[in-house]
């Protein structure tokens, strides 16, 4: 029984506000982080080159900083490596703000770092597993994955391709596709996970375009397949 001169009333008590993960919120690479970042993207369209790349500077320091420690990639090559993938000549620039975390993923793996291909591999391996299935058995789907990344690997690290800009822009049904520089054209205009899954998907519908979407719905009849941010 509440002793009514000691027990304050339900209604005054305080809560203890548990602390929220807000690193990779927005990207692939999972939370991390237990700071509150301050920072707040802009618009994403008609973005000037030095106003994007400030607004980077300030994700990079925001968001991005515990991965960038993780793999050493300072925000000179973060934003190099989005010049080079095109980000300024896109759509919607302002949109690479958002996935900054990714972008220095791959700057990492761009370099050969290990620990990046590793993480990648971790991170992104049962959603690409996931989407191949939807095309191969489950095992197949698993081995594909595999050889899909080191695929990915060797042509990223191949000095010889230079990457084409632009090929983060279209989805699977064109573009990106083997030939473009592996993730040096990843431009951080959408999550690097779907980015891998458009591509993936790409490269199964040129190598099996005699397989059909297997689908889960009771009547068993054919849809889109959508890839939802």
């Amino acid at each position: 029984m509440k002793n009514p001169t000691t027990d304050p009333p339900a209604r005054t008590r305080k809560r203890t506000k548990r602390p929220t993960h807000r690193g990779g919120e927005k990207g692939s690479a999972g939370p991390v982080s237990n700071a509150t970042p301050t920072f707040k993207p802009g618009r994403l369209t008609s973005m000037e080159p030095e106003e994007l790349e400030s607004s980077i500077r300030e994700a990079y320091f925001a968001i991005a900083s515990w991965v960038a420690i993780r793999y050493d990639v300072e925000i000179e090559e973060v934003i190099e490596h989005l010049r080079s993938a095109g980000v300024h000549t896109a759509a919607r620039p302002g949109a690479a703000v958002h996935y900054v975390e990714d972008v220095v993923l791959a700057v990492a793996a761009s370099r050969g770092n290990p620990q990046a291909w590793a993480d990648a591999a971790q991170i992104f391996d049962l959603t690409l597993v996931r989407a191949c299935s939807l095309r191969l058995p489950e095992q197949e789907a698993a081995i594909y994955v595999r050889r899909f990344l080191g695929a990915l690997e060797r042509e990223t690290l191949d000095d010889r391709i230079e990457p084409i800009k632009g090929s983060d822009l279209v989805g699977h049904d064109g573009n990106p596709c083997p030939g473009d520089g592996g993730l040096r054209a990843y431009a951080g205009l959408r999550p690097l996970r779907v980015w891998l899954t458009d591509r993936l998907l790409a490269q199964l519908e040129r190598e099996v375009p005699s397989m059909r979407i297997a689908l889960k719905a009771h009547d068993n009849a054919e849809q889109p397949l959508r890839l939802v941010d």
